[in-house]
């Protein structure tokens, strides 16, 4: 699951937003800023469009400095704005983060409205502890909306007894995102499982029956990990 953070900002904002940055790192996003992602030579637009693209959320970091929007940042919004309409199924993408305290109808600039979009008032005393809060339920949301497909995925190979390739699967899932860390070992231990039943009925020393039993038992340890799995990220366990 991606976790880029794109930040739209005016130059004069740059150490505030870049305190921003830093506190993103600390959650394990990967926040996009261009002083430290833009490479040196680089055309500027094509690589922001990719970034925005790319991107999870798209921050606009609104203060007294960036009223009125600058050309540079006029264009990121707009790319962005092109971009959410082909993420209807989202919850959320365009985020306004009120470095100032700014009035809501500030926010729209000429053709663009943005002051639809709910902003989160990050100079305000909470701003800082809303914004993490709405973070950390936005990945909660994120982990269970981008499994969903995976595990339909496995489900189809169990049902159709490809039981290594569902668990190979799986482990792939748990290793790639930090989030299911604790699911590591569960997932190592029915690996070990299926592939001692493997070896057993290739050396010839278990009984057919047996094998069926183990087989079965593991097809059951695996749905029933995908089961706890999926109350993990929907944020019921």
């Amino acid at each position: 699951m991606t976790k880029t953070i794109f930040l739209a900002h005016a130059s004069n904002d740059k150490q505030r937003v870049r305190s921003l940055f830093n506190e993103l790192k600390t959650m394990n996003f990967d926040p996009w800023m261009d002083e430290s992602d833009l490479p040196p030579g680089a055309e500027w637009e094509s690589h922001i469009q990719l970034a925005i693209k790319k991107a999870k959320l798209f921050f606009i970091c609104f203060s007294d400095q960036l009223l009125p929007v600058s050309s540079y940042v006029h264009t990121e919004i707009r790319l962005a704005l092109e971009e959410v309409t082909k993420r209807e199924h989202e919850t959320a993408y365009i985020i306004p983060i009120l470095l100032d305290d700014i009035p809501i109808s500030r926010l729209d600039t000429g053709q663009y409205k943005l002051s639809k979009y709910q902003a989160i008032r990050y100079f305000s005393p909470n701003g800082k502890d809303k914004l993490f809060a709405f973070l950390e339920q936005f990945l909660q949301v994120s982990l269970a909306e981008s499994l969903a497909p995976k595990f339909a995925r496995i489900k189809e190979l169990v049902s159709h007894a490809r039981t290594e390739r569902a668990i190979n699967e799986l482990e792939n899932i748990i290793k790639t995102d930090a989030a299911l860390e604790l699911f590591q070992n569960p997932i190592f231990m029915l690996k070990n499982q299926h592939s001692k039943l493997k070896q057993d009925e290739m050396i010839g020393i278990i009984a057919f029956n047996d094998a069926s039993v183990q087989r079965n038992r593991i097809v059951f340890n695996l749905l029933n990990l995908l089961n706890e799995i999926s109350s993990f990220s929907n944020g019921t366990e």
